[in-house]
């Protein structure tokens, strides 16, 4: 492929990155009603985590990682969650709700392989195509 039509891909694929990692962070913001200083910094938080941890999928630390480029970004799944939430108790709320889900997340990390058997192939990607 030459450079031109490379670089019109690349910059497809960032932009497409860029609307994925922010559109969750925006159906917060609008629905929560948050000032424009926090509208801004969760944005912006919602694009570094994305690349940090783009950073340390594709690097892979020890057992952290695997080593392939894929780009990590907010997810949908939690959406719902947290939108009830923020409007039940605001930002703090969500935060601390996302904050509390961290370590379940990475307990169940070590439990994956034994979890196969219970979500095949075929049930784990139904629910990857419905989530997005």
């Amino acid at each position: 492929m030459s450079p031109g039509p490379a670089l019109l891909a690349a910059l497809q694929q960032v932009i497409a990155m860029f609307i994925g990692c922010m559109t969750p962070a925006l159906i917060f913001i609008s629905a929560v009603q948050l000032d424009a200083a926090t509208q801004n910094y969760l944005i912006s938080m919602s694009l570094l985590t994305a690349g940090l941890g783009t950073f340390l999928q594709a690097r892979r630390f020890g057992w952290i990682g695997s080593g392939l480029l894929s780009v990590n970004g907010t997810s949908f799944a939690y959406l719902d969650l947290l939108l009830r939430a923020g409007s039940e108790g605001g930002l703090a709320l969500a935060c601390g709700m996302a904050l509390a889900a961290v370590p379940l997340q990475f307990v169940l990390a070590f439990f994956l392989p034994s979890l196969r058997r219970i979500f095949p192939p075929l049930v784990a990607g139904i629910v990857v195509l419905l989530i997005g």
